[in-house]
């Protein structure tokens, strides 16, 4: 291999089958090397399935691509913003606080009463928006450790493979 300061490394084989200006080069054959078709439709294209693609996984493997943050609530803080780049949705919360650590159960806002209680020993969040969640009980300190599902990165650069799972289904992205 040979490599400079300026760039990447250069293989003499080049881009692998699984690199983004591959699959565009692939794709843009079986277009009859179309000139309407740019390379930023077609990263576009191939983009769009990769997230099919990983939507039909995560209904296959509900833990397929999944991400972990925490987020520190003080006493008396009801809601917090996870702020991970690549969160989607959440698939379970563990609430972390002197007294112990308890798996907090989602709890729709809409099915909320009025006064209904909560314990620390049976804590419950609920969404108030795509990235922030609530908890009640909120008169104690904790720390909300959160699994959730992660978006996939979008391939940008020519260089940019596809995950490792996908690579056996190029064909599926029309290669």
């Amino acid at each position: 291999p040979i490599s400079s300061y300026d760039s990447d490394w250069i293989l003499p084989g080049g881009p692998t089958q699984y690199s983004l200006v591959k699959l565009r080069s692939r794709i843009r054959e079986k277009l009859f090397n179309s000139a309407f078709v740019t390379d930023t439709t077609l990263t576009d294209w191939i983009n769009e399935w990769k997230d099919v693609l990983t939507n039909t996984a995560i209904k296959v493997n509900k833990d397929y691509a999944i991400g972990t943050t925490s987020l520190s609530f003080a006493t008396g803080v009801e809601s917090g913003t996870i702020t991970a780049n690549d969160f989607k949705n959440i698939r379970k919360i563990w609430m972390v606080d002197n007294s112990g650590t308890y798996k907090m159960g989602q709890i729709e806002q809409s099915d909320m009463q009025p006064n209904q209680e909560f314990s620390n020993t049976n804590p419950k969040f609920w969404y108030n928006g795509d990235t922030v969640i609530n908890r009640s009980p909120s008169d104690y300190v904790g720390t909300a450790l959160i699994t959730y599902s992660k978006l996939n990165q979008n391939l940008v650069n020519d260089n940019d493979e596809l995950p490792n799972p996908m690579k056996g289904y190029t064909k599926s992205f029309g290669v």
